[in-house]
């Protein structure tokens, strides 16, 4: 169930993460008024986006520990 629920999840969060991308590159080669907030506000929303998406991972792995599957670790590097 929760394998299901993760791929749903993730297949609208890519779309998202695509128009937003699309829109920056529109903004900037276009132009409109204030383009610097326009494109500030869009790559926020990829940044939500891509966030989402590595919560949506992290349920999955979880998912999978419960259910005793292999699990790939991988090293956190520290910022």
């Amino acid at each position: 169930l929760l394998d299901a629920l993760t791929h749903d999840l993730k297949n609208p969060l890519a779309a998202l993460k695509v128009q937003a991308q699309m829109q920056a590159r529109q903004v900037a080669r276009r132009g409109v008024p204030d383009p610097e907030t326009l494109v500030a506000r869009l790559e926020g929303f990829e940044r939500l986006a891509t966030r989402m998406t590595e919560l949506v991972d992290e349920l999955a792995e979880r998912a999978r520990l419960a259910t005793a599957e292999s699990v790939e670790l991988e090293r956190a590097s520290v910022d």
